[in-house]
């Protein structure tokens, strides 16, 4: 049975997000980098991607990390299955949930729910099976 893709995980990158970090990181983040955890990365706010045609100003980068010791950048998605999922995490958890309940089966599907093109969609698929 599918999940409720009403739920904010599932259209929000911000709160897929959060989610993610509070599954990965129950007791705070930790530097993929240097492993440290004791409080000393903090949130980098307002850091914006490179610039593009689409998006002159580049696209914010949500969820982005630095650590205080090692003075290294990360995010979350850094050694999941997720790194190499260059979609929206919002997106992901999707495909994940679809891939999960029918298989590797109906990558049509989820490339039409998900707004990607088939080539993305069998790449998720192949992280996700």
């Amino acid at each position: 049975m599918l999940p409720d893709f009403s739920h904010p995980i599932y259209n929000s990158e911000a709160a897929a997000i959060a989610h993610l970090e509070s599954i990965v990181w129950p007791d705070g983040p930790v530097c993929p980098h240097c492993n440290e955890n004791r409080g000393r990365a903090y949130k980098l706010e307002g850091v914006r991607g490179s610039k593009s045609r689409a998006q002159p100003d580049g696209a914010p980068r949500l969820g982005l990390w630095k650590c205080a010791k090692c003075r290294k950048q990360f995010t979350v998605r850094m050694n999941t299955m997720y790194e190499n999922a260059h979609v929206p995490l919002h997106k992901a958890f999707r495909a994940h949930a679809f891939f999960h309940e029918y298989g590797r089966h109906h990558v049509k599907s989820v490339a039409r729910d998900i707004g990607v093109n088939y080539k993305t969609a069998l790449r998720l698929a192949d992280l996700m099976t």
